[in-house]
């Protein structure tokens, strides 16, 4: 019983993750951050049901992002306070949509945390410390990773030299610093798994 059901979520979760990626006009962003969440799930020795379930996450991360106009994620200039408002309400969105799902409590949850940083700097709750669950921390610094990969409407995508040297300098402020050091392996394990997903990404 338990093996299709898993698979029918695995594949909603993709057809979902691909309308998000339209809606936000990167192709192939959803499969990136799922694969990268679970390779550095499987890097730092979690269990496979969590490993599953953080591909599930990351497929899904940013369906609140359907909730924000798109002029505002367009836009190429700074965001004001209240566009900067609104944008921060996507994790939220994303984990009421999540939470009407049987079955997805967890993943709501760490959905709407995957903008908290472990300084307590990040949204919506300003969690810290251990009020911050590793899932999240993951899917967090997996988002960050594939968001600085990928080509933006103020900037050209950034190499994979350049996106490592980034999130290690947010290591232990912005991201988990245990997560960034187990990022390139992960990186290297992702690729490997998923080589089509990841081409001509951050050339």
């Amino acid at each position: 019983e338990g093996k299709p059901s898993r698979r029918k979520v695995i594949g909603a979760a993709e057809a979902m993750g691909t309308v998000v990626d339209s809606a936000v006009r990167e192709e192939g962003r959803a499969a990136r951050v799922a694969g990268l969440a679970r390779a550095l799930g499987a890097e730092m020795g979690l269990p496979a049901g969590h490993v599953d379930a953080l591909g599930v996450a990351g497929l899904l991360l940013d369906i609140g992002q359907l909730g924000v106009p798109r002029h505002i994620a367009d836009k190429p200039s700074i965001l004001t306070v209240d566009e900067m408002e609104q944008m921060r309400r996507h994790p939220g969105l994303g984990a009421r949509i999540l939470e009407r799902v049987p079955g997805m409590a967890e993943i709501a949850s760490w959905v709407e945390s995957h903008h908290e940083r472990p300084d307590g700097r990040g949204y919506p709750e300003m969690l810290t410390g251990d009020r911050l669950p590793l899932p999240p921390r993951i899917l967090g610094a997996a988002d960050a990773y594939c968001a600085l990969r990928a080509d933006r409407p103020h900037r050209a995508a950034f190499s994979l030299d350049e996106a490592m040297r980034l999130m290690e300098a947010g290591s232990g402020a912005q991201f988990d610093a245990l997560v960034v050091e187990a990022l390139p392996a992960a990186h290297a394990r992702a690729t490997e798994a998923e080589p089509s997903v990841w081409v001509g990404v951050g050339r």
